[in-house]
């Protein structure tokens, strides 16, 4: 999924990247912390270099919703990496919406 993500030859479209998010956020719960604390950095880092290196066609398909949707699963997958004092650090509304 990582090595998916970060093709640059076979761009991966938006619709697809805010699929990959749902579903690591549906897992990240179960997720061990070791894997999230060395995974979840590197998926979060290339998900964000996705969306804002994506080409002219893939940016077409951007809606508020898809970027709401995508932006609520980053959050979570943020906050697994976190320890609980940087988690109580966090405002609650901190979430990105654009709208």
């Amino acid at each position: 999924m990582l090595k998916r993500m970060k093709d640059r030859e076979n761009w991966l479209g938006i619709e697809m990247v805010q699929r990959y998010l749902k579903f690591m956020g549906n897992l990240h719960a179960v997720f061990y912390k070791e894997f999230a604390l060395e995974f979840l950095p590197k998926f979060i880092s290339a998900t964000l270099a996705n969306i804002m290196k994506s080409p002219e066609w893939n940016l077409k398909k951007f809606t508020k919703q898809l970027i709401a949707n995508i932006s609520d699963q980053l959050e979570l997958l943020a906050k697994r990496c976190m320890s609980l004092g940087e988690k109580n650090q966090v405002p609650p509304s901190t979430t990105f919406h654009p709208y």
